[in-house]
């Protein structure tokens, strides 16, 4: 997945671009360049465009990948785990997980 990372120029960066233009900037702060930054449609952020990968922040984890993880699976083996639900009328099910 791609996004766009938006970034406010650094001071030394706008300082630069405004002299470019003529404008005196000494003994101003950021956010009096940024302003005339605008006034002068000079750009005052950056996009990067970046590559995000999906990853685990934020998801929970299965109790497989907890188990295993703290050494009490073999990933040689396969395991199969038989849940009980209380219903008698449901039959239990089954499902392997292969590490």
């Amino acid at each position: 997945m791609i996004g766009e990372k938006v970034q406010k120029c650094p001071r030394e960066v706008l300082k630069k671009e405004l002299e470019v233009l003529g404008i005196n900037t000494r003994g101003k702060v950021i956010s009096e360049l940024q302003e005339i930054g605008e006034e002068r449609n000079t750009p005052i952020t950056t996009v990067e465009k970046i590559y995000i990968q999906e990853g685990r922040l934020g998801k929970s984890k299965r109790i497989w990948k907890i188990i295993f993880e703290h050494g009490l699976l073999d990933p040689t083996k396969t395991y199969v785990a038989k849940t009980n639900n209380s219903d008698p009328h449901k039959k239990p099910s089954a499902y392997s997980c292969r590490l």
